[in-house]
């Protein structure tokens, strides 16, 4: 089944790594699927996914962000393209998504919304690597963050998840923190 992902653009010159597209195209790849991938977010282009749209034929289009008003116009904007384009599934997930799954769905006329973590599973390390060969990490490496120099490379690992605290402000599917070995991040 040909996928394509889409990671958006967050409006930034060189954005963090979609992380978590990374591990569903490794998760779909394992699991057989034909997976592409789009980089909205180092393009900047709606006309080169239109035509991408237009001259490949997918079956799904996965979309993920996290929450804010900004991700959720850009995930609408991306979400009529598909439609306009051409007649794949679209599946959205992400942190925008989660919390009010048939309002986003019903919202962006998307036929399928992933809610929580793709992957729950205890054993973290059983999950396959990031799909690194899938998307342009030179780009991504290009991000500074503080006290960086301008010839490092920079890159966020993610080395767990959920979170150790109870914050009555945030909204969270699984309790608890996972960590991954520090062999496996390593």
């Amino acid at each position: 089944m040909p996928v394509l992902l889409i990671p958006y653009d967050n409006g930034m010159l060189v954005n963090y790594p979609p992380l978590n597209l990374m591990y569903v195209a490794s998760a779909m790849i394992r699991a057989g699927q034909d997976v592409k991938v789009y980089q909205h977010d180092m393009y900047h282009s709606e006309d080169n996914l239109r035509c991408i749209l237009r001259n490949d034929s997918f079956d799904i289009i996965g979309l993920g962000a996290c929450a804010g008003y900004y991700q959720y116009q850009q995930i609408q904007k991306l979400c009529e393209i598909v439609r306009e384009e051409t007649c794949a599934k679209i599946w959205l997930g992400g942190h925008l998504v989660s919390p009010a799954p048939n309002y986003f769905k019903e919202k962006f006329l998307a036929d399928y919304v992933c809610v929580g973590e793709y992957d729950y599973t205890g054993d973290l390390d059983s999950l396959p690597l990031p799909a690194w060969d899938l998307f342009n990490i030179d780009y991504y490496a290009l991000m500074r963050l503080p006290h960086a120099g301008n010839s490092d490379r920079c890159f966020p690992v993610l080395g767990g998840r959920g979170c150790p605290f109870s914050c009555t402000f945030c909204y969270r599917m699984i309790k608890g923190y996972r960590a991954h070995s520090i062999q496996r991040i390593l």
